[in-house]
């Protein structure tokens, strides 16, 4: 009889999607798990959306930081300011 090891909550909702890149100009899709690596966030604290919120319909994402491709790129600053954002509504 095996263990089995909870698994942690999930805390961040991943929306993939396309960015248009202020270096380049040109449109880039950023998948879920590009997301995850670029935010630096655990893959299993996830839940990954692969294309728009209409995808989602009837879904509520509203207790998950949620995480979105980024034209600047500044995805670790981004996340410290959500995380901040998410702690002053937690209290």
């Amino acid at each position: 009889m095996g263990h089995d090891t909870p698994k942690p909550p999930k805390q961040y909702a991943v929306f993939a999607g396309y960015v248009r890149s202020k270096y380049d100009g040109q449109w880039h899709w950023i998948s879920c798990d590009e997301l995850i690596r670029l935010y630096r966030v655990p893959p299993a604290e996830c839940v990954r959306i692969n294309g728009h919120h209409g995808d989602e319909r009837g879904r509520d994402f509203t207790a998950l930081i949620e995480l979105h491709p980024r034209r600047n790129g500044d995805y670790l600053e981004h996340l410290e300011y959500l995380l901040f954002k998410k702690k002053g509504t937690d209290q």
